[in-house]
C-alpha cells in the first residue's frame, strides 16, 4: 500500500504576518512553525479527548499553545533554556502573577534600589552596557528569591510547560518575569532584527548610563503588555479544566 501524502492535509509552516505580533512577538524564533500548520496536523490525527501530545523539539512553545487553545494536553523539550523560559511564560498560569504584580514591582524597588551590583566581570557586558547589566541582575535576583502563590485550579487552559529536569508548575509565573525582563534588556540595548533573530548582532544602545527607575519602568511596561498578550490568546473557554 501506498503510504499516505499528509502534505494536502497540512497548512503552511510559514508564519503569516499575524503571528509576527502579541505573543509571538516576544521572541522571534527563525526556526518557528505557524499555528495554522499545527492545528491542521492535530486535526488530521483525528486525536481523542484524552490524547497527549509531546513535542520534543518545542521551540517557542507553538505545539503547546495550540494544543492549549484546542484543549489538548500536550508537553515538551528543548535543548535551548531561554526558549524553556519562554514557553512556561506563555501558560495561563503566568496569568496569576497579575494580581501580585504591583507588591512584585514594589519588593524590586526596595529591596534592589539600594544593593549595588558590580558589572565589571559580567559576561552580558559583551553585550551591553554595564549600568544596564546592573539593574536586570538585581531585578532578576528578586525574582529568583520571590515566593510565588500557590497554583489555583481552574485555569483559562491547559498546562502548557515545557518539562526539565527542575521545573515545576510554579515555574510559569517565575519564568514570564524572567521572560519580561528578556524583552526589556533586549529592548533598552536596542538589538536590531534580522531575517534570522537567533544571530547576535551588535547594539545600538543609544545611551549607557541607566538609572535603575528607567529600567524598573521598562520591566513594569513589559509585564503589562505581555500579560495583556496572553489573554488576548483567544482561548476556547469550553475546554476549561
Amino acid at each position: 500500500m501506498l503510504q499516505e501524502d499528509r502534505s494536502q492535509h497540512l497548512a503552511s509552516a510559514k508564519r503569516k504576518r499575524n503571528e509576527r505580533s502579541g505573543i509571538h512577538s516576544w521572541h522571534p524564533y527563525y526556526a518557528g512553525y505557524s499555528e495554522n500548520f499545527v492545528r491542521s496536523a492535530l486535526e488530521h490525527l483525528k486525536l481523542k479527548d484524552k490524547s497527549i501530545v509531546m513535542d520534543p523539539w518545542s521551540g517557542s512553545g507553538t505545539t503547546q499553545l495550540v494544543c492549549a487553545k484546542m484543549g489538548i494536553s500536550s508537553f515538551g523539550f528543548d535543548i535551548n533554556p531561554v526558549m524553556t523560559i519562554f514557553t512556561n511564560a506563555k501558560s495561563s498560569n503566568s496569568l496569576q502573577i497579575a494580581n501580585d504584580l504591583e507588591n512584585h514591582l514594589d519588593e524590586v524597588n526596595k529591596n534592589s534600589s539600594k544593593k549595588v551590583y558590580r558589572a565589571s566581570e559580567d559576561p552580558l557586558t559583551e553585550w551591553m552596557s554595564p549600568s544596564l547589566v546592573a539593574g536586570l541582575r538585581k531585578i532578576l535576583n528578586e525574582i529568583n528569591s520571590r515566593r510565588f502563590s500557590p497554583m489555583i485550579t481552574g485555569n483559562i487552559f491547559p498546562d502548557v510547560f515545557v518539562e526539565s529536569s527542575n521545573s515545576t508548575l510554579l515555574d510559569c509565573q517565575s519564568d514570564f518575569l524572567k521572560a519580561c525582563l528578556f524583552v526589556t534588556g533586549r529592548t533598552l540595548a536596542k538589538y536590531a532584527g534580522g531575517s534570522n533573530p537567533t544571530w547576535t548582532r551588535a547594539s545600538t544602545e543609544s545611551h549607557t548610563n541607566y538609572n535603575f527607575k528607567e529600567i524598573i519602568e521598562s520591566y513594569f511596561k513589559h509585564c503589562k503588555t505581555m500579560l495583556s498578550d496572553i489573554q488576548g490568546v483567544g482561548i476556547d473557554k469550553s475546554t476549561n479544566n
